[in-house]
């Protein structure tokens, strides 16, 4: 006769009976956790006694009962990622047994890129712009599992670009000169961080779009800003320029003065950049006392013997102002 077993394994498939019309075999169950929790035995009969009908024993099994395997599931976000940007895979959707697996179950992911993971909620990174297959298995307490595949389409992320500019342009020697750089990232994404690099041997990482620098010497500089975005990538633009005196320019006489004495100054000498003439003459005469003209000549008297520190500010045109002073010393009276 032939035996079969629905699950588990028979010792024997085909078997010689006794006279008597009797056999025997072995049955040895599945291991705990496959799926059914009954054996079915057929045995079917060989020869054309039409009383050797065929017949099936039922065997109930004990141990750990799980009729089906998991149905695992997943979601993903975002729906359309982007490389460099996280995407959070969730299995919470996977069942088992008709009801949400949640932590009766472990997790194990192939995202497609030669990357794995484990875990009910992860997080994967891409860095190239392609369509990935990510599998999630799902396997049970009783050692079941189950698979779900899913195509994630990866875009790639357009690079930022930036401009920069510098104010007032030409910049002034000994005066602030202010970088401004506009950048522009990809839609949906901003931008992290500045390094500036000021061509003086100097540089300066900031996170916002502005800096200040002041250059101490005339002459043309070459400055750049590099721009990175929130996925990483960057973007680089320099600005060459020329750093001018500032201009301002002044003498004074008698060059030995002495209390109450008419002391003259002149900034005549002072020019202004290209294309801007002075407007404006400030003076600070280093004793509490200042005046302004737009005259380039004033006058001024001391009162006390000491050394003082004059102040001429001079403003162009164009906005821009240049800044000079001299020591003033005044001898007590004859």
């Amino acid at each position: 006769m032939s035996v079969s077993s629905s699950i588990g394994t028979v010792s024997e498939r085909n078997i010689v009976t006794g006279n008597e019309g009797r056999a025997t075999f072995a049955f040895v169950a599945p291991a705990s956790g496959s799926v059914g929790n009954a054996a079915v035995i057929s045995v079917v009969p060989v020869g054309s006694d039409g009383t050797n009908a065929p017949r099936t024993v039922l065997i109930q099994l004990t141990g750990g009962s799980n009729r089906t395997a998991p149905s695992a599931d997943f979601d993903f976000l975002p729906t359309d990622p982007e490389t460099g940007v996280a995407v959070r895979f969730d299995a919470s959707t996977t069942t088992d047994e008709n009801a949400t697996c949640l932590d009766a179950c472990t997790y194990t992911w192939n995202f497609g890129d030669g990357s794995t993971g484990t875990g009910r909620a992860v997080s994967h990174t891409y860095t190239s712009a392609r369509t990935y297959t990510v599998t999630l298995t799902a396997t049970d307490s009783t050692g079941s599992a189950g698979t779900k595949a899913k195509g994630v389409t990866v875009g790639a992320v357009a690079a930022p670009s930036v401009t920069l500019v510098v104010a007032p342009n030409p910049p002034l020697e000994d005066h602030p000169a202010t970088f401004t750089a506009t950048g522009t990232p990809a839609s949906g994404h901003t931008i992290v961080g500045y390094a500036w690099t000021f061509g003086d041997g100097t540089t300066q990482s900031t996170t916002s779009r502005s800096v200040s620098k002041t250059y101490s010497s005339p002459g043309t500089y070459v400055a750049s800003v590099t721009v990175t975005d929130d996925t990483g990538q960057t973007a680089a633009t320099s600005l060459s320029f020329t750093i001018v005196s500032s201009g301002a320019r002044f003498t004074f006489s008698p060059t030995d003065p002495k209390v109450n004495d008419t002391v003259r100054f002149d900034a005549a000498s002072s020019t202004g950049p290209a294309g801007a003439t002075i407007t404006n003459y400030e003076w600070d005469f280093g004793d509490g006392n200042s005046t302004e003209s737009s005259e380039a000549t004033t006058s001024h008297s001391y009162t006390a013997a000491r050394t003082y520190v004059a102040r001429l500010t001079v403003t162009y045109s164009n906005g821009g102002t240049g800044t000079t002073t001299q020591e003033v010393e005044i001898a007590a009276a004859d």
